[in-house]
């Protein structure tokens, strides 16, 4: 099984994925402080996805619960 990186950049790299996205879920559009916000990769990573900040979005709470397909 593959091992996440989680270093010292992993608190910067979510802040900044937060700023891009604007503190808004990419799917619903609710932000902070309305609704809780999670970051996911958008290619689930035990389906491959890689760590980066590109292969990262912002998601509500409930999103990330139902499912985004």
């Amino acid at each position: 099984m593959r091992q996440r990186n989680i270093g010292n950049g992993f608190y910067a790299l979510r802040f900044k994925i937060l700023e891009r996205d604007g503190f808004t879920c990419q799917i619903c559009g609710q932000g902070a402080p309305n609704v809780p916000l999670e970051i996911d990769h958008i290619v689930p990573f035990s389906e491959g996805g890689e760590d980066g900040e590109p292969t990262f979005a912002l998601f509500a709470g409930h999103v990330t619960e139902e499912g985004r397909a």
